[in-house]
């Protein structure tokens, strides 16, 4: 006899599956590599999608968008091939890059419902919540709700053992913001989400994230501007300014917190060793990536390759080779990156995706600017220049910067009308 509700379930999850595939990445982006999997499935039929009906597909805007700033980045790694110091790698690392382009056709797809658009807004809001207040668990009890424990100096919550937290909260920042502003600045949202995440961002011990906050911060207000015209600047800086000395008070209290505060201050003694200490010794990885761009300044050494030549062109002082260390997998700098491994060829292909993502942001309507612009802002947030977070064409952070700029595309084309509620 069958089951009443099952044949429910499974019709909500038939009509559903398509932005809850999309939403899952997000879940899985606290693992280490299972975010892989919805992503290769968005990919294949993605793919298959575009196999069936070419013609409906490059005639939509957004995915002829999404190829443009896809091939911005895309068609520098596959240059840097010719030469790359690790073929191998470079070519693998090139090719999968692919799938991100047919995950973002099948997102774009999906998110031409306006019913998906909403519920996967709440989802993302409703998980990114939920890792900061795991992480105040953790910092309160020792341990998270999963068991994970707090190693005494910066929480890492559900990413455990990664130290991904700060980056992660920062980069969503602006959705929990837009929440907030669309419940009317309520506070219960800012209790309940908007303050552990700047908790969990100054805790973490991540300065990249302290960056990445303010630039959130900053952009979200220019949003604001954007589609508010009438808004009180009083009114509203005077509140985030409330807020967050709140939480500053709070984290200064908390000696990790107040030692890695005393550390980045050092950065602005001028002396060589404070600032090496300060940043983390990364000024050895500038220069060595510094001296990989000079000798292969047209197409770099390819994808990932700076791992592999790194002992070649670190300074006879390198910290990490005279501390018994084999180098470094990236630079931990976006820009210098790019250029060492995928040289001049590289770098203009990345302004030029800096100019086709600002053209496509004038060209949005009001309504579009809306719903786009929090997406948006989180992957401007993402490819900073000035970003030192995880390695820019690495898997992971490869896949969060598609992951929303496909949303924040997605977003920002005209919804189809919403469905009836199931």
């Amino acid at each position: 006899m069958p089951i009443p509700w099952a044949r429910t379930v499974t019709r909500w999850l038939s009509q559903n599956y398509a932005w809850l595939l999309i939403l899952s990445c997000l879940l899985l982006f606290t693992t280490q590599t299972l975010f892989n999997f919805p992503i290769a499935v968005m990919a294949v039929i993605g793919l298959y999608r575009l196999w069936r009906a070419p013609t409906k597909y490059w005639q939509d805007r957004g995915v002829r968008v999404l190829l443009g700033l896809f091939l911005c980045l895309w068609l520098p790694m596959l240059f840097s091939l010719v030469d790359a110091v690790e073929a191998g790698r470079a070519t693998s690392q090139s090719l999968t890059y692919l799938r991100f382009f047919f995950a973002g056709v099948f997102a774009l797809d999906t998110l031409r419902d306006h019913t998906a658009r909403r519920r996967l807004f709440m989802g993302t809001s409703i998980f990114v919540a939920f890792w900061c207040v795991d992480a105040m668990i953790q910092l309160a009890f020792g341990r998270d709700l999963f068991g994970y424990p707090y190693n005494g100096s910066q929480l890492n919550g559900l990413f455990h053992p990664k130290l991904r937290l700060g980056l992660l909260t920062a980069t969503f920042f602006p959705i929990l913001l837009e929440v907030a502003r669309q419940s009317a600045y309520r506070w219960w949202w800012v209790g309940a989400a908007v303050i552990p995440a700047l908790a969990a961002i100054l805790l973490s011990g991540n300065r990249n994230a302290w960056f990445m906050l303010a630039v959130a911060a900053a952009g979200y207000l220019l949003f604001l501007r954007t589609i508010q015209r009438g808004l009180s600047w009083i009114r509203i800086s005077s509140f985030a300014a409330v807020i967050l000395g709140l939480v500053l008070v709070a984290a200064l209290q908390y000696p990790p917190f107040q030692s890695r505060v005393q550390t980045t201050l050092m950065l602005l003694s001028g002396e060589r060793e404070a600032v090496a200490f300060a940043t983390s010794y990364r000024l050895s990885l500038w220069r060595t990536a510094a001296n990989i761009a000079t000798a292969h300044w047209l197409n770099g050494v390819g994808p990932r390759g700076f791992r592999y030549v790194y002992k070649q062109y670190a300074g006879p002082d390198d910290y990490f080779l005279s501390h018994g260390y084999q180098g470094q997998t990236h630079p931990h700098q976006v820009f210098l990156e790019v250029f060492a491994e995928t040289g001049i060829i590289g770098v203009t292909g990345y302004l030029a995706f800096w100019w086709l993502l600002w053209k496509r942001w004038r060209q949005l309507e009001t309504p579009g600017a809306v719903q786009s612009g929090p997406w948006l802002l989180c992957t401007v947030v993402t490819i900073l220049p000035t970003g030192s977070h995880l390695a820019f064409y690495g898997s992971y952070w490869s896949s969060i910067v598609w992951w929303l700029l496909a949303i924040a595309l997605a977003t920002g084309a005209a919804p189809s009308p919403p469905r009836v509620a199931q």
